[in-house]
């Protein structure tokens, strides 16, 4: 019987049949960690965006939502569309965009009202709204961030909340929901940068601006 289990042995290895090893659950672990998080999310916007993020906004969600009897002829005249405001994220994509408090990009003071120490940034204005560094910002927030970089996908985690955003898109999955942003994400010095209206009112925060101090103040709203 030994002699025979040696020779069908033989005869794979000869065949060029795998040998089947008592380590091969090493293989199974090195699968398991090249498969992580960064792929999946990948493949999550792969599978969810077939169409233009921004078109199917337009022509999708919002016919779906809304029961105008002139559907053909909504907001052509400007009546019917609202203004957005770089301050409020009202998880809409408004045409209208309302003024910016300064155009130029530059470096700001970021406050939190519950917290004594401020934090220094870079802010860009852009698309009628103030991108700023989203893991960066997030982090002063206590929330908790994971950044893949390859994909550019920004993770944000505070609490119950949950926001996943990717540079070049206009699109954040907030708790696991696609929720239209008012403008593209975008890639600046190693971080996804977003509308501070996205983030700040996404964890729960209002936004101000003191001109005088030239200071953007963030206070927790109410819930």
């Amino acid at each position: 019987m030994l002699m025979m289990l040696v020779l069908v042995f033989s005869i794979g290895s000869i065949n060029g049949f795998p040998i089947v090893h008592a380590d091969d659950d090493d293989d199974d672990e090195k699968y398991y960690e090249h498969h992580d998080d960064e792929k999946y999310y990948k493949r999550k916007w792969k599978e969810k965006e077939h169409r233009d993020d921004e078109k199917y906004y337009k022509k999708e969600k919002w016919k779906e939502e809304e029961d105008h009897d002139d559907d053909d002829d909504y907001g052509e005249d400007g009546g019917d569309r609202k203004t957005s405001h770089w301050y409020l994220w009202d998880r809409e994509l408004s045409t209208y965009k309302g003024s910016l408090p300064f155009i130029e990009p530059k470096t700001i003071t970021l406050k939190k009202r519950q917290s004594k120490e401020p934090l220094s940034i870079y802010i860009v204005p852009s698309q009628g709204e103030l991108f700023i560094p989203g893991k960066e910002v997030s982090t002063f927030l206590g929330a908790k961030t994971n950044f893949y970089k390859t994909s550019r996908i920004l993770e944000v985690k505070q609490g119950e909340t949950e926001l996943i955003s990717r540079a070049g898109s206009n699109v954040i999955y907030e708790n696991r929901t696609k929720t239209p942003m008012p403008a593209k994400a975008t890639y600046i010095h190693g971080d996804v940068y977003l509308p501070i209206s996205v983030l700040a009112n996404g964890l729960g925060y209002s936004v101000e601006w003191n001109e005088k101090e030239q200071v953007m103040n963030l206070q927790k709203m109410i819930q």
